[in-house]
């Protein structure tokens, strides 16, 4: 699902598959084949319905071919810039129907956040997670769900979000530091305990 990192000549040959798309649209068709199914499965990690998936995939890339002469290539995968487009298609999607979003997590995901705010958030890791991604914007959510539950580098995350290297990383300690400031193990425990109780 992540995308792969392009060498300097790979993006080259990219740009000018991107210029001959720029003149005639049939010859989008190579972007289209060879990202479908990379976008397919980043909007999917985050709707959990194939047929969604599926249909707003289909509109990034019906958008990125209506907008493909807008496109200034800023030396990153053009699968950057199809993710961003991806990522507006379904915040609108989910403000405009009113329901909630789908979050991916993992173990391997769940323990790897988990580590970052150093608290113990008890048996039921993953009621503690959701608890606390419940508690955070929709920004910040896409932010920690890249770094931690898609183990994404941060030169990746930045060229997706389109920002630097070292802004991203600021974003993602701010999340953390704020997360850590108002969680404590108590807190969470009292919570989980919530959970279960509502639950019983």
């Amino acid at each position: 699902m992540s995308y792969k990192k392009l060498s300097k000549e790979e993006i080259e040959n990219e740009g000018s598959e991107i210029e001959a798309a720029k003149e005639n649209p049939d010859h989008f068709e190579v972007l289209y084949n060879r990202y479908f199914s990379m976008v397919f499965g980043f909007v999917f990690n985050r709707t959990s319905n194939k047929q969604l998936a599926a249909d707003i995939s289909s509109q990034v890339f019906l958008k990125a071919m209506l907008n493909l002469k807008k496109y200034k290539a800023k030396g990153v995968p053009f699968s950057a810039w199809l993710f961003r487009i991806s990522i507006n298609e379904i915040s609108t999607f989910y403000r405009q129907t009113k329901r909630e979003r789908t979050v991916s997590l993992d173990k391997t995901g769940a323990e790897f956040f988990a580590e970052n705010i150093e608290t113990n958030l008890g048996e039921d890791l993953f009621a503690g997670v959701l608890k606390i991604l419940e508690t955070l914007p929709e920004d910040k959510v896409r932010l920690i769900e890249m770094r931690f539950f898609e183990n994404r580098p941060y030169s990746e995350i930045a060229d997706i979000l389109g920002i630097s290297v070292s802004n991203a990383k600021v974003k993602v300690h701010r999340i953390i530091q704020k997360i850590k400031n108002k969680t404590s193990n108590k807190t969470i425990q009292i919570l989980l305990f919530s959970i279960k109780f509502a639950i019983s």
